[in-house]
């Protein structure tokens, strides 16, 4: 049961316009990082600090843009430096402290040294945002409008709400869009939740107001676009709890804490029918989590029915964790009941190494020994694994788990460091043109798996054909093309 319960003061700023060192706002005293100095196309600024030693900076999109790092140490990129995902091919130039190199358009990435991705890992995020079409100002009629600098309050959503936050506005607080409907929230601001959960125990679940960096109750006909999210304690990131018909769009989700742990990037209590595009997350736990309901630990709150977590997708999006799964669903004591989830054209550029009771995986079933419900559907397609783990633990000892499908899976560089398994009532798991460490799957003997307690046999299948991991743009005639 203790591993069971175990799985489950610094100041940031995000700014599209990127300011110049000399001039950086009238509280730059309290919310910049000089631990990294960002230039893009000659326009210099501090990063921001996140929690633990992560750092990002959000900035306007432009087209070939030149950018440069400089570390606070001189041997701070000695031992190399990586830049993810790395389908991007973004190989920086290193001249001491600084690193150099292009990116074009919107994009997502990560820094850091090689092999640094854990717990304690010191990374930079960097943002490259699309212009804002039609953004609202603050004499706007209608806009709950945050501008520019510190906000220290919670917000509560109400009925048909426009929230908008500024470029440079930091909100301090939560978001709270409880039993309310038709709720827009946009921008290009942050908000910090550092809330009073114990450091050293999982607190983190509770369903309430002002506990998460967004929460949701019963709220229908959500929009969420362009904001970061940053959470510093021990707590889920973004919870949702019988809520349908929500859009993300181009949001940022950034979590540590000291503990390592309980600090997922999204979970679903109920609801569903969710789209999550073009966003990030770096959580301390799973990314995404599905549950039909959760009010803590022992056998009256496991004995909870709740509601099932259907139609779920997230694609085009880059998806790292310092520990845990990228998917989970399910829990050994509880019941779930749900599917329809799809995570399609996504990076897992980080995924966690080891264990908790199963090892970690793209996707994880774990409702073993006690778990019960059926759920079916469960697809990823055109996955692109970089430090990852294994592939699928699905476990499930009564009712059953159906239709779970890889599709254009590829683990780049490594082979599975563990074996997955299908244990129990498992059933219609394929693997289709998944290929790992340049090896196509053909069956058993590619992917280590554990097939046990009459579990279905997977079905393999690998179809020769031409796989472009890296396409820029339009291809000239002469021009070399990298596949």
């Amino acid at each position: 049961m203790n591993v069971l319960r175990l799985c489950a003061g610094l100041c940031i700023f995000a700014s599209t316009g990127l300011l110049t060192a000399q001039s950086p706002g009238p509280t730059s005293d309290q919310i910049y990082s000089s631990h990294f100095i960002v230039t893009v196309n000659g326009h210099t600024t501090p990063v921001m600090h996140a929690a633990m030693n992560l750092y990002f900076l959000n900035f306007p999109a432009r087209k070939h843009a030149s950018v440069s790092v400089t570390a606070d140490a001189d041997d701070f990129w000695a031992k190399g430096v990586e830049v993810q995902p790395w389908r991007l091919n973004i190989r920086p130039r290193r001249s001491g402290r600084t690193i150099t190199f292009q990116m074009d358009g919107p994009g997502k990435i990560s820094i850091s040294r090689p092999r640094d991705f854990g717990a304690m890992a010191e990374m930079l995020y960097l943002f490259a945002n699309a212009a804002e079409k039609h953004a609202p100002t603050a004499g706007t009629p209608g806009i709950r409008y945050f501008g520019t600098g510190i906000h220290r309050e919670n917000i509560d959503a109400a009925e048909g709400d426009h929230i908008y936050l500024a470029d440079d506005a930091v909100v301090f607080g939560s978001l709270n869009i409880w039993q309310v409907n038709h709720v827009t929230v946009s921008g290009r601001g942050v908000i910090v939740y550092d809330g009073p959960q114990n450091p050293a125990d999982d607190d983190g679940w509770m369903h309430k107001r002002n506990w998460h960096c967004i929460v949701m109750d019963e709220a229908h006909e959500i929009s969420i676009e362009g904001i970061t999210c940053v959470v510093r304690s021990r707590t889920w990131q973004i919870q949702m709890k019988d809520s349908r018909h929500v859009v993300f769009n181009n949001i940022k989700v950034i979590g540590a804490n000291p503990g390592n742990a309980n600090g997922d990037g999204m979970d679903w209590l109920g609801g569903g029918d969710t789209l999550i595009r073009d966003s990030f997350f770096r959580a301390a736990d799973d990314v995404f989590s599905m549950e039909t309901s959760w009010d803590g630990y022992g056998p009256i709150a496991f004995a909870a029915q709740g509601s099932p977590v259907t139609n779920i997708t997230v694609e085009k999006s880059v998806l790292s964790t310092s520990i845990s799964n990228i998917v989970r669903a399910g829990w050994p004591e509880k019941n779930f009941e749900g599917g329809n989830f799809l995570l399609r054209d996504s990076d897992v550029i980080h995924m966690g190494f080891g264990g908790c009771g199963i090892p970690f995986a793209l996707m994880e079933f774990w409702a073993d020994p006690n778990g019960r419900g059926q759920s079916a559907g469960f697809a990823f397609e055109n996955i692109r694994m970089e430090d990852w783990y294994s592939l699928v633990q699905a476990q499930q000892p009564r009712n059953g788990i159906s239709g779970i499908k890889f599709t254009d899976v590829m683990g780049l560089e490594a082979p599975s460091l563990v074996a997955s398994s299908l244990k129990g009532s498992v059933r219609d798991v394929s693997f289709d043109d998944v290929v790992l460490a340049a090896r196509a799957v053909h069956d058993k003997t590619d992917l280590p798996i554990g097939i046990t307690d009459g579990a279905n046999d997977p079905v393999f299948s690998a179809t020769p054909g031409l796989r472009i991991v890296t396409s820029p743009g339009w291809t000239r005639p002469g021009e070399k093309v990298r596949f």
